[in-house]
């Protein structure tokens, strides 16, 4: 198999809002791209209920909403046509500012997803095992913490002989913590625990996602290898 290739991250604001509805920027997708919308907010009772975007049939693949946390989830849809499009996260309408916000990958290369897997804990470092279900597949993480620990010590886990890449940060004092990072390549399939080993102290929830690999063309078989083969 081949690992599929991360070709863009695109983020909406993380930030205190009003509105129910935060968007991210232009996303430029070919035909058959994979994207991975990784979404989170500050508090349980800010229910992270749908993403749109591109006309895409968006299925959830995870949800974690647990009491006296910050709510992660996953969605994900596959580009219909090339074309660019934004990206749109719905929470519920509750009193106050909120800090919320989706943060979109596009995945090419990919025969689709695989395995998710959902966590949660009231202390500790956001981790999560996942058992991956393809050779080479890509695994991406989305965490975030209602204790707001400062995480400028967060130390990536080492997947597959690398440390996993982090492509999402946000630290609101007092409010929460965000984090998101991809193992581009999680070589064999098999169980790993992604996330971070550091800080410790956080009330979290994480989500990580598959997304598999595409598959490579056979060994090629010459004329003359077939001499000489009966049956």
């Amino acid at each position: 198999m081949t690992a599929p290739t991360l070709v863009s991250t695109t983020n909406s604001a993380f930030t205190s809002s009003s509105s129910s509805t935060v968007s991210t920027g232009s996303i430029s997708v070919q035909t058959g791209d994979i994207l991975v919308a990784r979404a989170a907010s500050e508090d349980s009772q800010y229910t992270l209920n749908s993403v749109s975007g591109g006309s895409l049939t968006w299925t959830l693949q995870q949800s974690e909403t647990a009491s006296s946390r910050a709510p992660t989830a996953v969605w994900t849809a596959t580009a219909t046509s090339t074309t660019s499009l934004t990206v749109s996260l719905t929470r519920a309408t509750n009193a106050g500012s909120p800090s919320a916000g989706v943060s979109v990958e596009v995945w090419r290369g990919s025969s689709g997803v695989g395995a998710s897997n959902k966590n949660t804990a009231t202390s500790g470092s956001a981790n999560v095992s996942l058992t991956t279900t393809g050779a080479n597949s890509a695994v991406s993480v989305i965490a975030a913490d209602w204790n707001a620990v400062n995480g400028s010590s967060r130390t990536w886990r080492i997947i597959n002989g690398s440390a996993m890449t982090e492509n999402l940060y946000v630290f609101v004092s007092g409010v929460a913590t965000f984090y998101g990072a991809d193992t581009l390549d999680a070589g064999a399939a098999g169980a790993n625990t992604y996330g971070t080993s550091a800080p410790t102290g956080e009330q979290f929830t994480i989500i990580a996602q598959e997304i598999l690999g595409s598959g490579g063309s056979g060994p090629t078989v010459h004329p003359y290898m077939m001499m000489g083969m009966g049956s």
